[in-house]
């Protein structure tokens, strides 16, 4: 577990823990017995999702970012391009 240095605001990670619920269930070879099942905890899904979709998120911002900067760059060899295009038609004046 992490512990926050002195003047931190914020955690770095956190340890959470989720209980699994039993659940009874007919047994399919015998309906008069029933067995018990242990699930995910319903609240522990629901955080497994939240997570993915801040990931998913961020993910998409990390790729747009990069998409424009690499519209950027070309863009800026572009206009290099045609400055010189420009330079050397007034160098033929």
């Amino acid at each position: 577990m992490y512990y926050k240095k002195k003047g931190q605001l914020f955690h770095k990670s956190e340890k959470f823990k989720f209980s699994r619920s039993m659940r009874s269930v007919r047994s399919y070879s015998d309906h008069n017995i029933y067995k018990e099942l242990s699930e995910v905890s319903p609240m522990l899904t629901k955080v497994m999702a939240e997570l993915d979709d801040v990931v998913d998120q961020e993910q998409q911002e990390l790729e747009a970012k990069n998409k424009i900067l690499s519209d950027l760059r070309h863009l800026e060899k572009v206009v290099k391009q045609k400055i010189e295009e420009i330079e050397e038609q007034l160098d033929k004046l």
